[in-house]
């Protein structure tokens, strides 16, 4: 008899989709366009007077914080710009904490890896 359901899915009482059969209404990598009331009416051809509604199922999408390594590589006279900071032989380790539109926070661990440099005179021919 379940075979015979029909699920039509509403999100803040707009019509989302129909699924017959199985319900299995899923939200596949979730944003905070998610967020909302939904509810499901339920209806079976096998028993055409009986409507089923769902109580509103309320979904919110929290922030979960995002850490980042990341590693430059440059030659010891150079330097990094990231955003307003600097980072240089002298400053080679900083973090930064970044906020999205949605006002989530991620936060990015930036290491220098410095490169020696080497001037060397290189002569072509006999010595």
């Amino acid at each position: 008899m379940i075979e015979s359901n029909t699920y039509d899915w509403y999100k803040d009482d707009e019509f989302l989709m129909t699924i017959s059969g199985i319900n299995k209404f899923r939200i596949n990598r979730v944003s905070f366009d998610d967020e909302g009331t939904y509810h499901v009416i339920i209806t079976n051809t096998d028993l055409p007077d009986l409507t089923l509604t769902s109580f509103d199922i309320e979904i919110d999408v929290i922030c979960t914080s995002l850490r980042r390594v990341e590693t430059e590589v440059i030659c010891e006279s150079q330097s990094f710009q990231l955003g307003s900071q600097t980072l240089d032989r002298t400053n080679p380790i900083d973090s930064f904490l970044f906020a999205d539109q949605n006002g989530c926070d991620s936060l990015v661990i930036v290491f220098l890896e410095l490169l020696e440099e080497r001037n060397e005179i290189i002569r072509r021919g006999t010595p």
